[in-house]
């Protein structure tokens, strides 16, 4: 398990993964960001977002993501198995940050099917691709 890309340690140790995941839950962050009027019609979804504390060099990552899927296998290694896959990223889109609000859409592909449940996150990164703020948000039909 990886907790805020410093933390490496087996994950099947519960106690030192909620210490971990509680240490860095209490540190102030560099930035916040927060997702605002998110809406689905269609083959998109559009949003507006906030964004707190400095955001030159760095980028926004919108990322959709199918909360979970289940898959009857029928062939392969896995055949007559099935598998509960969760948080599956099916689009994603870097946003240039030119104000500390804004709006923007990712595409839903055609993959993502009438009974998956969604969730938009929006992250924000340094040129070095580190996380200085994250948000979530279900997507509501």
């Amino acid at each position: 398990m990886v907790v805020n890309g410093m933390e490496h340690f087996v994950g099947s140790n519960q106690a030192k993964a909620y210490s971990k995941i509680g240490y860095y839950t209490s540190q102030n962050t560099e930035n916040t960001v927060e997702p605002l009027d998110v809406q689905s019609s269609g083959d998109k979804i559009t949003f507006q977002y906030s964004l707190t504390g400095d955001f030159s060099h760095k980028l926004l990552r919108a990322v959709l993501v199918i909360d979970e899927r289940t898959t009857e296998v029928k062939r392969g290694e896995n055949r007559n198995r099935t598998l509960h896959n969760s948080n599956i990223v099916v689009n994603e889109r870097y946003i240039d940050l030119e104000s500390q609000t804004g709006s923007s859409s990712i595409s839903i592909p055609a993959l993502v099917s009438s009974t998956d449940d969604l969730t938009l996150m929006l992250l924000m990164e340094s040129e070095n691709l580190d996380i200085t703020a994250a948000a979530k948000t279900p997507i509501n039909d």
